[in-house]
């Protein structure tokens, strides 16, 4: 059997899409925990509070210690205009470091805004 060009191409292709693979699982997770972190923020907006919380960036990683490092930029759209900060939360669990930094968030938040962030 001998390997044509075409093949020889596909295979290419095949190999430098297997590497990818785990940055866009990866990246797949990202959006679904920064999804989670916004519904999880916006819940947390009194009635008739006229704001909206967005998470604008948000990543990963597992530190060489073993604890889960979470970092995310959100940002709160209110009626004097908006405000932008960084959080991370670290822990020994995934669900353990995303609850660190829900709270690290909502605790800042509330003292900007102390009658609609509960």
């Amino acid at each position: 059997m001998t390997l044509t060009r075409r093949d020889a191409t596909k295979l290419a292709l095949a190999s430098a899409g297997a590497v990818a693979l785990p940055r866009v699982a990866e990246a797949r997770s990202n959006r679904a925990w920064a999804r989670r972190l916004t519904k999880d923020m916006n819940r947390r907006l009194a009635r008739g509070c006229d704001g909206r919380f967005s998470v604008t960036a948000f990543g990963q990683a597992r530190r060489s210690d073993g604890q889960y490092h979470f970092a995310a930029i959100i940002r709160l759209d209110w009626p004097p205009g908006f405000r932008t900060r960084r959080y991370d939360g670290i822990k020994a669990t995934e669900n353990d470091a995303y609850d660190d930094l829900l709270a690290q968030a909502l605790k800042h938040f509330r003292h900007a805004w102390p009658g609609c962030v509960t």
